[in-house]
């Protein structure tokens, strides 16, 4: 994955520390480094040499070191001098200068006179960034791994983070799997200087509709210009860019919006998936209508037994290891395309089918505890409870809920189903299609239009009757891109513009198929679930086997944290008898905190304060890394 990562610090360190911390990450071996050290700074980063998503500017006279990290679509920012634009406007307007750009960034901007940091991310925190401080010392890297050199880190695990993946599949708001370690919030500025930090949050998502739409193709109408001039931002300096297609909402409209503005472009697209699921037959049909260059991706049944265990090391275990198919898609995309068009937070910010569920409560309490049921499956902080050992889980009982209920309660928003949609935006923003955009963060340039300023300005003044069923979305797609609408959606299988004759038959040729038929031939004909794209409560029982078992079983990364026994009734009862059913969701988030123990215990420790040179230290971490990318 492309990397960042650097320290500030009261007292003098080595030159190479940045270098060090650097190579500890997992990247490819042949990824262009930037590196830039004094005595009480150092910041290094590495990308791929073509997407390029990295600048430094170091003033005339040394002063000031800038550090721009990620991409900026804003039409003073493209190419190797964004980062001497960024300064130049920073002279003129401050810390300002680095708020809200339309982009996935990190900005750092040292000052050697002053030793003082200043330290800004984009309004969704794109570029995931650990932090870490001593008193003395700043520490920050988008790879935990980077942080571990550090002698000084404990590398204690979170409890409640741990408990957050067990039953969330990711952890909330800054957490990290390490106690001393903490995400900087998205869109927020940070300082550092002589061991103090203050960080202010300059911007929160917030639903408050305004009454200027005077009816719903009125906002049609100005949702499809935003989307295409948000899709243009990020296509614009490259020839022949690519998607990944589903039989989702946001892909097509992301390719409608694209054919807008490039009829006969050039365009690549994949789809993943077992081959007759939703998502790939969907998404061939959708490769037809927008004529792009298509390739069909085979998920294999081993792919946990493939991929778990280094998607897990690049995530920092922050998610389940349950969606590491997606790894497969990255020797497809690289070197294929510049820049990689992403659907993420678009089903989200448009509605959610957890609003759906919680619009007509009258009481906030209700809705939390629907919504933390809707994200828990149902069981609460009960899997996390029986697994973990009494003494442990005892030191968090209940806290997960709590912190998941002050997210709802402390969102901003005018009424509830406001609040819980903003706090639905920030828990996608930890989750699991986030990993995918990472994953795939060092094949190619990965943009998201629907993170884009000016549409995220918009979409937060929708009035909540437009996003119910994401009524505004659904309808910009039928009437802006009818031959998109015409293909069927995953999930319910029912085109977008339907007629209601034909919704209601097909609803009730799924219910005959789903509930009458098996009971007409008692039991022989089992529906097949088509919405799935992988099988994974079979694969997992089946290919994965013994790669399960032999990673969790018996493994030193559980023996402090969990109940042996438990543990092991837990996986031999799902791999032998399938129960729970949804038990492989639970195994793939064992897989992903064992996965994050093995990656850190291997990093080499460095101690602070050695003024001496790290470069042999620093070759050790490298070739660590090398080892585990291979």
């Amino acid at each position: 994955m492309s990397t960042v990562a650097g320290w500030c610090s009261s007292e003098k360190q080595s030159e190479s520390l940045a270098e060090a911390m650097r190579s500890a990450a997992l990247h490819p071996a042949d990824f262009e480094t930037l590196d830039h050290s004094d005595p009480h700074h150092g910041v290094a980063a590495c990308d791929a040499a073509d997407l390029r998503r990295m600048s430094l500017y170091v003033s005339p006279e040394d002063r000031y070191v800038l550090n721009l990290f990620g991409s900026i679509y804003e039409p003073w920012a493209q190419g190797e001098s964004a980062a001497a634009e960024l300064f130049k406007r920073w002279q003129a307007q401050g810390h300002k200068a680095f708020e809200g750009l339309n982009g996935e960034y990190l900005i750092t901007l040292w000052d050697r006179a002053e030793r003082r940091l200043v330290m800004a991310n984009d309004r969704f925190g794109m570029k995931r960034i650990h932090l870490w401080h001593d008193g003395s010392t700043l520490a920050w890297a988008s790879s935990l791994r980077s942080l571990a050199v550090l002698e000084k880190m404990s590398r204690r695990v979170d409890i409640q983070a741990l408990v957050e993946l067990l039953i969330f599949a990711n952890l909330q708001r800054e957490r990290t799997l390490l106690e001393d370690v903490r995400l900087l919030a998205p869109g927020s500025v940070l300082e550092w200087q002589a061991g103090r930090i203050h960080v202010e949050q300059y911007w929160a998502l917030a639903y408050e509709p305004r009454e200027r739409f005077k009816n719903n193709v009125q906002a049609q109408a100005e949702y499809h210009d935003r989307l295409c001039r948000a899709v243009e931002r990020r296509v614009k300096p490259f020839a022949k860019p690519g998607i990944l297609l589903s039989g989702g909402l946001d892909s097509r409209a992301l390719v409608g919006a694209f054919r807008k503005i490039r009829p006969q472009g050039d365009l690549f697209s994949w789809t993943s998936g077992h081959g007759h699921d939703h998502d790939s037959r969907f998404g061939r049909w959708i490769a037809k209508i927008i004529r792009s260059e298509h390739t069909e991706i085979s998920i294999p049944e081993d792919y946990m037994k493939q991929h778990a265990s280094r998607y897990a090391a690049l995530l920092d275990g922050s998610v389940g290891a349950e969606g590491s198919h997606r790894a497969v898609l990255t020797p497809f995309v690289q070197g294929r395309t510049g820049v990689l068009l992403n659907g993420f937070l678009g089903d989200v910010l448009n509605g959610s089918n957890l609003l759906e569920k919680t619009a007509g409560m009258g009481g906030l309490d209700d809705v939390i505890q629907t919504a933390f049921l809707y994200y828990t499956d149902g069981l609460g902080e009960d899997r996390a409870a029986r697994l973990l050992k009494p003494e442990i889980y005892g030191q968090v009982s209940g806290r997960a809920a709590e912190t998941f209920a002050a997210g709802i309660r402390n969102a901003r928003g005018r009424g509830f189903a406001d609040r819980l949609g903003a706090a639905t935006i920030w828990a996608n923003v930890r989750g699991d299609a986030k990993a995918q955009v990472e994953l795939l963060d060092h094949a190619a340039r990965v943009a998201c239009p629907f993170v884009d300023t000016d549409l995220v300005d918009f979409l937060q003044e929708v009035p909540l009757e437009y996003r119910i069923n994401r009524r505004l979305y659904v309808d910009m797609i039928i009437r802006y891109f009818p031959g998109l609408a015409s293909v069927p959606r995953s999930g319910e299988g029912l085109p977008l513009n339907a007629s209601r004759l034909h919704s209601a038959l097909h609803w009730r040729f799924v219910e005959f198929r789903r509930s009458t038929l098996p009971k007409l031939t008692r039991g022989a004909y089992a529906p097949h679930d088509y919405g799935l794209y992988i099988h994974a409560h079979e694969w997992f029982r089946g290919q994965n086997r013994g790669f399960i078992t032999g990673k969790i079983l018996g493994h030193p990364a559980f023996d402090d944290f969990f109940n042996k026994d438990a543990l092991h009734s837990f996986v031999t009862r799902f791999l032998e008898e399938g129960s729970p059913s949804a038990g492989w969701k639970l195994i793939g988030r064992l897989l992903a905190f064992q996965g994050f123990y093995e990656a850190l215990r291997e990093v080499p420790r460095f101690p602070l304060g050695e003024v001496g040179n790290y470069t042999e230290k620093a070759s050790a971490a490298q070739g660590v890394r090398k080892k585990v990318v291979a």
